[in-house]
């Protein structure tokens, strides 16, 4: 029976050692010191530089615009010279008879991701590290994160292609196999759209996402393998004991990142599906936050109300992101901050 005292055996020497080896490099407390190590890694500082130049221009400097969501901004105004109107786009937005379907459709498909989307990538990597042919490995390895290069634009014209009711391979096969008799306009029908977002989701995603995870299993001590043998762990008992814990840091930070977007359903995606906004057959499942900004604020010149509505979004994510955090925090003592 497989006991993982080896295991701790090995995790506790591989702590010591690293708690003994870090005791001895951590130099005195002092802002002097740190002060002149910065300076003595000015080189290695000075790398972040650009990155931070990037932030600063293209996510702090344009949150001055979010006045415009208490003002009536109109083309050609100077942000933050036009007429204050305080809360006024705040409530004509929560008086939108189409808020609650558009936020059930938002909170749907990004639950939908969160719950079958995000585990994809995990499963994926962990059955790539299980494979015993490394040059097999690397093949299917890049089969799979492929399509994470194909833009939305591609792969909608693709699945218009495939899931034609006139000449798609889909209903083609389904057909020819009796499942069905006559074909089905999968992308014309509202109640195909939740699942086709999901599963184009994943088709495209996973393997792209799998990378950070192999990556994180990589880095796990091979020590820990070897104690498991020797206590006669088999290839499950392995996984669970000692991969999932491994690269359990790595899956609770991505998923505090994809909580914190709860209200983000890809517009790209939504808006490719849906032929630029055009189908309004599957408006009903298909509108979403985001185009519900684009369509009914900047379509029509409203961008104080289009800042309003994203002003709210971003405040509900950033509130996610904070809950996720500190409930992570307590339960498993991994967080961001």
């Amino acid at each position: 029976m497989f006991r993982p005292v080896a295991i701790c055996s090995a995790w506790a020497d591989h702590g010591l050692t690293s708690m003994a080896t870090t005791t001895r490099a951590l130099p005195r407390s002092g802002g002097g010191l740190r002060l002149n190590a910065f300076k003595r890694q000015l080189s290695l500082q000075s790398m972040v530089l650009p990155s931070l130049a990037l932030v600063v221009v293209f996510v702090y400097f344009p949150m001055y615009g979010l006045i415009m969501a208490f003002q009536d901004f109109q083309i050609g105004d100077v942000p933050g010279f036009s007429t204050w109107v305080g809360l006024h786009h705040f409530r004509v937005l929560f008086q939108e008879p189409n808020l609650y379907r558009i936020t059930r459709n938002t909170i749907a498909m990004s639950g939908l991701k969160l719950l079958l989307a995000f585990p994809a990538p995990i499963i994926l990597a962990l059955m790539l590290n299980e494979l015993p042919y490394h040059g097999f490995k690397r093949v299917l390895q890049t089969v799979t994160y492929m399509p994470h290069f194909l833009s939305w634009v591609v792969v909608a014209a693709m699945m218009f292609e495939f899931l034609s009711g006139d000449s798609g391979i889909v209903n083609y096969m389904l057909e020819r196999l009796g499942i069905i008799d006559t074909p089905i306009v999968f992308m014309g029908e509202a109640e195909y759209f939740w699942p086709l977002v999901v599963g184009s989701e994943i088709w495209k995603e996973t393997g792209w996402s799998a990378i950070i995870y192999l990556a994180a299993i990589s880095g796990i001590d091979p020590a820990q393998y070897e104690a498991a043998e020797i206590d006669g762990a088999n290839r499950l008992q392995k996984i669970w004991h000692i991969v999932l814990p491994g690269i359990m840091p790595t899956i609770m930070i991505l998923f505090i990142l994809s909580v914190s977007r709860l209200l983000d359903a890809n517009f790209d995606q939504v808006m490719m599906m849906t032929g630029n906004l055009n189908n309004r057959a599957v408006a009903e499942t298909a509108d979403v936050i985001d185009t519900f900004i684009f369509s009914y604020g900047i379509r029509l010149g409203r961008f104080s109300f289009a800042t309003a509505a994203t002003f709210i979004k971003s405040a509900i994510g950033a509130t996610l992101l904070v809950g996720a955090n500190q409930m992570s925090k307590v339960l498993n003592q991994e967080s961001l901050w």
